[in-house]
């Protein structure tokens, strides 16, 4: 079965099609007279092709028009500018090169950022500039945030390893009774949960092997929930947030202040 879908399609022409594709739909006994005419003035034409549904509608637009939706195939989308713009009635205002505040566009929540060039109602410039750098500001706390998440997590983890070997006795019994660890011996299990609450704390402290780091302690945070039968609901949510900062490590890394970063920009200044 035939399906026609809407479309749409700019045509850039040396030529004057959308005069001529007029000509061809009127039933006018002059109907090409417009077209010699724009022959004899070496006129080049850009024209919109749409089809909203069974028929083709084209019309030419001008070279504001064209500059404009090409600016938005450049970008994919056109980019934020005030909330509190002042849309004119017309098209443009006059000096404005872009048709940036039609009355078609006032549904729009973004607008692109040429549309600042000569337009005195359009305050997108110091917006988007207000915008940048506040998420700059933000930003710039990343490094802070990462490393507070690095030391909390590690400090949970680091006194929890300490508490078992102070009393390993008691842990291995806990093992052996309590923390039904799968696949692992409980002592085996032991070992492993110790070192492991005692040794990679101290790296995600330093950065070092920062998201390794914290995958570790993530499989560990799972394997302790996992091992035990019953987990009330105020530890369960402590499990769920130190395996939210941990995941967070993950994707972000350790930060600025780490070993890590400081060992890759050192190679980096070898290699230059």
């Amino acid at each position: 079965m035939l399906r026609l879908r809407p479309a749409l399609a700019l045509v850039v022409s040396r030529w004057p099609v959308a005069t001529i594709w007029q000509a061809h739909r009127s039933d006018a006994a002059d109907r090409f007279a417009p077209v010699r005419q724009a022959f004899a003035n070496d006129v080049a034409e850009t024209a919109l092709v749409a089809r909203p549904q069974w028929h083709a509608t084209v019309s030419a637009i001008d070279e504001a028009t064209l500059r404009f939706m090409a600016a938005l195939q450049r970008r994919g989308r056109a980019r934020p500018c005030a909330r509190r713009l002042r849309v004119p009635s017309s098209s443009s205002k006059p000096g404005c090169t872009t048709p940036c505040a039609s009355n078609g566009c006032r549904r729009w929540r973004r607008w692109p950022r040429h549309c600042s060039e000569g337009c005195d109602d359009f305050a997108g410039s110091k917006y988007a500039q207000s915008s940048r750098t506040r998420a700059a500001r933000i930003e710039a706390l990343q490094p802070v945030a990462l490393l507070a998440a690095r030391l909390y997590v590690a400090k949970v983890f680091l006194l929890s390893g300490l508490t078992k070997v102070r009393d390993w006795d008691t842990t291995l019994a806990l093992f052996m009774d309590e923390y039904h660890v799968p696949v692992l011996p409980p002592e085996l299990a032991a070992w492993l949960g110790t070192g492991a609450e005692l040794l990679l704390p101290i790296l995600l402290v330093l950065g070092l092997g920062g998201r390794i780091s914290a995958i570790g302690l993530f499989v560990l945070n799972a394997v302790a929930v996992l091992s035990l039968g019953d987990v009330a609901e105020a530890a369960l949510q402590q499990h769920v947030f130190w395996g939210s900062l941990l995941i967070g490590l993950l994707l972000w890394g350790p930060g600025r202040f780490s070993v890590d970063v400081w060992r890759s920009a050192a190679r980096a200044q070898r290699a230059a």
